[in-house]
């Protein structure tokens, strides 16, 4: 009596009879997985239910992973109550720096509105173009004369302007 060889019908779950070439290479990947998986010690499948295993460890109920570290993890002591997750940094931005960076843009905008009409065209050619010397040709300014004058203009600003900084 010939050895019979079954592999699981992916379209309703009942057993294929396949030949002994398609069993070992269907099972090849899932035996390799599994078996680094158990060395790990991650893999804790029970020997009678191993027909089971796909070789997705991750979805598997049996999975324990070693190396994985939780966000509730406590750090030092376990009586001091802080966990890896209070020491992540927040991106969202705080009450306070929203309020700094309001008065910050208040600010500037009051000191813009005090340039000489000349300073405020060089700054919005500035604030289009993102380039001095494209500011300058929208000017129609030599670069070096927009250059002098925008480093008269950035220097007078951070001065009215240094008690923002933090």
């Amino acid at each position: 009596m010939e050895k019979q060889f079954f592999i699981p019908n992916p379209v309703n779950n009942d057993l294929l009879e396949v030949t002994e070439e398609m069993y070992r290479s269907y099972y090849r990947p899932i035996w390799r997985t599994r078996s680094r998986a158990t060395n790990k010690g991650e893999c804790r499948c029970p020997k009678n239910l191993i027909y089971k295993c796909d070789g997705v460890c991750v979805c598997c109920d049996f999975y324990s992973p070693r190396n994985m570290v939780s966000i509730d993890t406590p750090i030092g002591d376990e009586d001091s109550g802080i966990t890896i997750g209070d020491t992540l940094i927040d991106p969202m931005p705080t009450p306070e720096s929203i309020l700094i960076k309001n008065e910050l843009e208040n600010a500037l905008h009051d000191e813009l509105n005090r340039l000489s009409p000349k300073n405020k065209y060089l700054c919005k050619c500035f604030l289009m173009t993102r380039s001095e010397r494209q500011a300058a040709e929208l000017a129609n300014i030599p670069w070096s004369t927009f250059r002098s004058r925008w480093v008269k203009i950035t220097t007078v600003l951070r001065e009215k302007l240094q008690g923002y900084y933090f």
